[in-house]
């Protein structure tokens, strides 16, 4: 949780926040994608100036978007950080990203974090 809604103080969005809780059911997750090796060409490093919208690549529905993606030597890819509606976040799914410039790439969904943690 970034923010808790059961806080005494008002805030921006309190409202929607305690709406969504009460719902139990997020609608969308933060997950990771791996480029493919074609997908990741030319594709930068970084946080981005806009998200790059990710799309379900069977069907081409909006499903979220990447805000950050960068080249990891231990994966051997380019690896990006998005958040996506909770049906499309399992583990291999395939989407198609839309850069800025770059047109369609090839992505698979990613568990974050990307790499084991060292015990």
């Amino acid at each position: 949780k970034w923010c808790s809604p059961d806080k005494a103080a008002d805030f921006v969005g309190k409202a929607a926040l305690q709406r969504l809780v009460a719902e139990g059911t997020p609608r969308r997750s933060v997950v990771g994608l791996q480029f493919s090796a074609e997908g990741g060409k030319g594709v930068g490093l970084g946080p981005l100036f806009r998200p790059w919208r990710v799309r379900a690549a069977d069907t081409g529905a909006a499903v979220g978007f990447v805000t950050s993606v960068c080249f990891s030597p231990a994966v051997g890819a380019h690896l990006a950080i998005a958040t996506i509606d909770v049906e499309s976040s399992a583990d291999g799914t395939a989407v198609t990203v839309e850069t800025t410039g770059l047109g369609p790439r090839s992505a698979v969904v990613r568990k974050l974090p990307f790499l084991p943690r060292k015990a």
